[in-house]
């Protein structure tokens, strides 16, 4: 297992592989996001209600330096769409 990911890891993953999270978590929509509210590094991801239950707290990702990371999830039921203005 990786080491803990930081922010700027997280920063990393979120801009460069979401759609790697995705599929680890097999949806196919999510929102996500970094949570600033002093309660840990994570990611948020929203996903619709429909998904099972039992989704990963946590994930390996590979950075692009070739450092494996221990990313914390956050999964939350309350997907919506989100359309850019």
């Amino acid at each position: 297992m990786g080491r803990p990911a930081t922010f700027n890891d997280l920063t990393e993953v979120l801009r460069e592989q979401s759609e790697a999270i995705k599929q680890k978590l097999n949806v196919d929509r999510a929102n996500m996001f970094i949570p600033t509210d002093g309660k840990g590094l994570r990611i948020h991801v929203s996903v619709p209600k429909g998904c099972p239950d039992g989704l990963p707290e946590h994930i390996e990702m590979r950075l692009n330096d070739g450092t494996d990371v221990d990313v914390t999830l956050e999964i939350s039921k309350d997907f919506q769409p989100f359309k850019p203005r």
